[in-house]
């Protein structure tokens, strides 16, 4: 395998896997082997495995949020998120971010999980939709009265939000191209940073078999300048609460 961001051939292995965790458990995977391996050429890292990955998406559209899976509803999850205070809540903090570079607007939210980051947009005034593929998750984001698609649907929008969404995605840069015609200003994502690798445990659910991809800001950077994006604002982000960083990038 080569590099998709340098066309590197050298991989250095960082973490390594011989059991399905929780996510291939509840998709029968049974037989593991998994890797996080950095490339040496550019310092993006890549989660390589034995398996077609295909195998593990169907959980996004009826496992991720299923109540037996995750021990507690979408319902609770989301109060539960709601009720942190202001100096504990990455969603607050990422939201405040955003709004110190944007004015109220339209806001498409591509992978809108639990609802957090739109129900609190949507409080300082922007107007925002979701997509979602989780068939909980839409039912939930239409109860709380949020227009939710099952795909990106073709119209503009002032902001593209990715948030926590990339990592998941097998080719991103292919996702991050096709959604151009959709970002009238501005393109915002959030990624977990690679700086995780220096100071969480191999069995952090950060870690999990769902993410494919961690990035520093110089390959963020270059996988959204590849895909026509330009950088205009990055920052990297420590949520002390659940020992968390992040990279947030501000795209046009």
């Amino acid at each position: 395998m080569k590099c998709d961001l340098c066309d590197g051939a050298v991989f250095k292995v960082v973490f390594d896997y011989d059991r399905p965790d929780k996510y291939e458990k509840w998709m029968g995977i049974k037989s593991v082997s998994r890797q996080w391996a950095m490339c040496v050429g550019c310092g993006v890292y890549y989660s390589f495995r034995n398996y077609d990955i295909k195998k593990l998406e169907g959980i996004y559209k009826s496992g991720y949020r299923n109540t037996e899976f995750r021990g507690e509803s979408i319902e609770d999850s989301f109060k539960n998120i709601m009720s942190l205070p202001n100096n504990q809540s990455e969603n607050r903090k990422r939201c405040n971010w955003l709004m110190n570079h944007t004015e109220p607007c339209v806001i498409l939210d591509i992978g809108a999980g639990l609802g957090v980051f739109p129900t609190v947009m949507d409080r300082h005034g922007y107007i925002v939709e979701c997509v979602e593929e989780n068939l909980n998750s839409i039912s939930f984001l239409r109860d709380m009265g949020f227009r939710c698609y099952n795909e990106i649907p073709n119209k503009r929008y002032d902001i593209i939000s990715l948030v926590n969404v990339l990592e998941h995605i097998s080719n991103p840069i292919g996702l991050l191209k096709v959604i151009r015609k959709n970002v009238a200003m501005w393109l915002f994502v959030e990624v977990p940073y690679a700086s995780e690798f220096s100071y969480l445990d191999k069995d952090s659910d950060e870690f999990n078999s769902c993410h494919l991809m961690f990035y520093t800001k110089k390959t963020l950077a270059k996988t959204l300048e590849m895909s026509g994006y330009k950088v205009k604002h990055m920052d990297a982000r420590y949520y002390a609460t659940r020992k968390l960083s992040r990279i947030l990038a501000l795209c046009r």
